[in-house]
Parts: C-alpha cells; structure tokens; sequence
C-alpha cells in the first residue's frame, strides 16, 4: 500500500512540472493550456490599441474638408491674380486725348498683343508695368504718356494714353510725315485721318531719307524757332506759302504767298529779329525801292538783310 501511493506520488509531481514548465525532464517540450492560452492572448491585439486605430482614422477624416476648403481658397486666390489680357481698357487722359491717328478700338487690339507677347503680364504677381508701358510708346509713337494700371478687384487692366499733339507736317522724299513740338514722327501722313492735319502747316525737308514714325527728324529748337516765325508772320497778317529746310546747315527758307523769292533765316539766331528785318525791308521795298528781290532776301546775319 505504502508503494503504491509512492508510486501515485513520483507520478503526479512530475506532471505538475509538466504544466508549470515549458520541458519536461527528459527536454522534450511539452505544451500546456496555460501556455498556449497566454501565448493566444499575447499575439492577440489589444482592444485599447484597436480603439486608437480607430480614433486615429477618424481624427484623419476630420481634416479632409479642412484640406478641401484650403485647395478651393487657394485656387480662387490664384484665378483672382490672372489677368485678361484680351480685353484691356482704354481710357484717354482727357477727353480730345484720343485725337489725331488711330480710334479707341486700334488701340486696344494693338495693346491687347502687346499684353499678350508678355508672359509675365497674365498675373497680377509677376506683371511689369513700367516695361508694358515702354512697349507701348515704342509700338505707338504718337502716344506721349501712358499709364498701365491693374485693379486689385478686376481681371481687366486700365490703359491710360495721351497722344502727342501733332505740330506739323514735312514732306520728304521718303514720305509724307506728321511730327510732333518734340521733332518726333508719330505717323505717316497717309494714314491720319485729314481733318486732323488740315490746320497743320508744311515744310519740306531736302535731307531726311528712310524715316519711320517713332524717329525723332528734327531737334526741338527747330520746331519752336519754325513756330516762332510762323506766329511773326500771322501777326503781319502775311500768309507763308511753304517752309523748306534746305541741305545747308542751320537754314530755313520761306516763301510767302504771291512771292517769287525765297527769305533765308538763320535757325541758330533769334527767330523774332530776323522776321523783324525782313519786315522792316519789306516796307522800304514797298515804297518803290530800285531794288528789288529776284531770288532771296538774306536775314540770316544780324540786323542785316541781303537782296539779290
């Protein structure tokens, strides 16, 4: 009897190391159910780390009208900065501004491919307005001041133009022209509308070869002293028939209407005196002076007047 529990009891105590342990006695390994239910609920997830998966999902969903509103705003920022170049508007400075050579409509093709040949002008970010503005006094010389404005607002860009104001004309042998105070070509004379040029006096020029507009022919001085002389002459209510500037340096000839001789002025003199010489012998030359002109009358020294 005593033998027999012994027995029962060697048997048992090594079961019992068989579940506590994970190898028998004899190494051989020997699986449990508490082992391997330990082992299930280690490789099992947690249901804390299943909940921050899905809190994780959730918080990243919750951003995406955020995302979707940002990408709508910054899209509409982006098409408010372009710009329509196809259709800028033109406003004159005043309102006789637009007045001699091209209506408003010219203008705004011609200043609409001028925005458009520019790259950097199709938004409000990159555009440069200083250089448009350049571009289009060289495309249109007739133009004297123009102003490029974008609205912060609008898509449509603001051109204000103020033409030069056309002084005269000058025939040449390259071309009819109209010149402005400044000696500056704004257009050929052929395509200015008439009624623009018809109160514009004529010289004709012996010298200018291969002008376009935009050239500048003549200095300003020249201008003003070929002004100068016309006002002298109005104010004797004597009509000049044409005004020729000659190959010789500094001389101007004009001859006045019913005349049969040219009168010679000196444009680096003073316009005023020798207009008054040319009076003065006028006068004398109307009294039934023996002499009289056949081919000129010089004034081009001072205080002084050459018949021949």
């Amino acid at each position: 009897m005593l033998g027999s529990k012994k027995s029962k009891k060697q048997d048992t105590e090594p079961r019992r190391k068989t579940v506590d342990n994970k190898y028998s006695s004899d190494g051989r390994r020997v699986f449990s159910y508490y082992s391997s239910r330990s082992q299930e609920l280690e490789t099992r997830p947690r249901n804390d780390t299943l909940d921050q998966t899905v809190k994780s999902k959730n918080r990243n969903l919750r951003y995406i009208p955020t995302l979707l509103a940002i990408v709508v705003i910054s899209l509409a920022l982006f098409y408010a900065t372009l710009i329509n170049t196809n259709n800028p508007e033109i406003i004159p400075l005043s309102e006789n501004s637009i007045n001699i050579l091209k209506n408003k409509q010219d203008y705004q093709s011609s200043i609409a491919q001028i925005f458009n040949d520019d790259f950097w002008s199709k938004s409000k970010l990159t555009i440069n307005t200083k250089s448009l503005e350049e571009k289009i006094k060289q495309k249109h010389p007739e133009i004297e001041k123009v102003s490029v404005n974008i609205p912060i607002l609008g898509r449509r860009p603001i051109v204000q133009v103020s033409p030069a104001e056309p002084k005269l004309v000058v025939i040449t042998s390259n071309g009819d022209f109209v010149v402005d105070i400044n000696g500056r070509i704004l257009a050929n004379l052929k395509d200015t509308p008439e009624e623009k040029t018809r109160n514009l006096f004529t010289i004709k020029d012996s010298v200018l070869k291969e002008n376009k507009p935009g050239d500048i022919i003549f200095p300003e001085s020249t201008i003003r002293f070929i002004d100068d002389v016309k006002f002298q002459f109005e104010k004797k209510g004597i009509e000049i028939d044409y005004i020729e500037l000659p190959s010789v340096a500094n001389e101007l000839h004009i001859r006045t209407k019913g005349s049969k001789y040219i009168i010679k002025f000196n444009l680096a003199g003073d316009a005023r005196e020798q207009s008054g010489v040319y009076f003065a012998i006028t006068e004398k030359l109307s009294e039934g002076s023996a002499i009289q002109p056949k081919e000129y009358i010089d004034v081009r020294v001072e205080s002084r007047a050459f018949i021949k």
